[in-house]
């Protein structure tokens, strides 16, 4: 099958194959034919791309990919297996083998070379870069350079990261940069405000748990820029503790990032980790005695999103029950037998405290078990 394929398109055939076995998102055929039609090793612009059908393109791959409910995969389950095997390298098909980290470099600068291509360096203002944003009919191809081309630099060590592409993602994560502006922009439901991650590219790769970039970022940054400064790191830390980018959470404490910040919005990684029910976040913050000042306000958070295991890890390292985190569990969550245990707990810790409160909320919510 490999032998059968047309040698003058073998650039293409490889890295589709490479892209189809290691792409974050199934592949369809229209996405398959912009990879083919874009042989990135030789940095065509989109104009001097020769177009590919997407209705012919898979007959460049007989035998080796289908089309199956609209998503392109492999012919065979051990085709994929033979490509990244030792086998392949001897043999007569040698030029298709590749490994795991061959594929994920090879993706990450295709992706990164065709972001950057279509999000240049230049003079434009901030306001000319927010409206041509807006303006901008994205293909599925640059949709997913921009997305995901952080995260296939990320699966592999920074030791095996070649110069350019080092060099690449540092322009590619500029402040201000029209290319960091889009990254941040195709981030759907932004828990953070755009603006100040334009600011600090820090805060996006965070979100995203790009352990390593953000590394590569601080060890660089405070090396030669100046713009990483201690409300930076910061920032990054509640990203990454509302995101659940533990390993993140984890190096950002370590280069100096603070846990017991006040912020303008009154924000706290604590808080943030424990409402966006990530336990091994608050489980870390909490046994390393991180945020002691904040304990009832995560476990009042936890109790308001209904994270019942959160509120009982909490309550069981001696956080104090709050009237508001009865009342919550007690009238807003029903009466399932998840929201009932943790009721039990937070009254069996509530000693002391009168509750009117949580009996006239359960009854207002109708939870006549509770």
């Amino acid at each position: 099958m490999l032998l059968s394929t047309d040698k003058r398109l073998q650039p293409q055939i490889i890295s589709s194959l490479k892209w189809v076995a290691f792409a974050i998102d199934t592949l369809d055929v229209g996405l398959l034919s912009e990879v083919f039609t874009l042989h990135l090793d030789r940095a065509q612009t989109l104009g001097e791309a020769v177009a590919f059908s997407a209705d012919d393109v898979l007959k460049y791959f007989s035998g080796l990919l289908i089309e199956k409910d609209g998503c392109v995969q492999f012919d065979r389950p051990y085709i994929k297996e033979y490509l990244t095997s030792s086998r392949i390298r001897n043999s007569p098909v040698s030029a298709f083998s590749f490994t795991a980290n061959d594929a994920q470099i090879h993706i990450a600068k295709s992706c990164l070379d065709l972001h950057l291509q279509c999000n240049p360096s230049d003079n434009s203002t901030d306001s000319a870069i927010v409206e041509q944003q807006g303006e901008e009919d994205v293909s599925k191809l640059k949709s997913y350079a921009t997305k995901n081309w952080a995260l296939h630099l990320e699966s592999v060590p920074p030791s095996s990261w070649p110069p350019e592409i080092v060099q690449a993602a540092n322009l590619a994560l500029n402040i201000r940069s029209r290319s960091l502006y889009s990254m941040i922009n195709s981030v759907t439901d932004r828990p953070f405000i755009l603006d100040e991650a334009w600011l600090n590219p820090l805060i996006y790769t965070a979100h995203i748990n790009a352990y390593r970039l953000t590394d590569m970022l601080i060890s660089e940054g405070l090396g030669t820029h100046e713009y990483i400064t201690q409300s930076d790191l910061n920032a990054a830390l509640l990203s990454a503790a509302s995101a659940g980018s533990y390993e993140v959470v984890q190096l950002l404490l370590e280069k100096g990032a603070s846990v017991d910040v006040k912020t303008e919005r009154n924000l706290n990684p604590l808080v943030e980790a424990a409402g966006n029910s990530h336990l091994e976040i608050v489980r870390f913050l909490v046994e390393e005695k991180f945020a002691i000042n904040v304990f009832s306000k995560a476990l009042d958070e936890a109790a308001r999103e209904g994270n019942f295991e959160i509120v009982e890890f909490l309550v069981l390292n001696k956080t104090p029950v709050t009237k508001f985190a009865l009342k919550t569990v007690a009238g807003c969550f029903g009466d399932s037998p998840e929201s009932l245990e943790c009721l039990k707990l937070l009254l069996d810790n509530s000693k002391g405290m009168k509750l009117q409160g949580a009996l006239c909320k359960a009854a207002y919510g109708e939870c006549w078990k509770a």
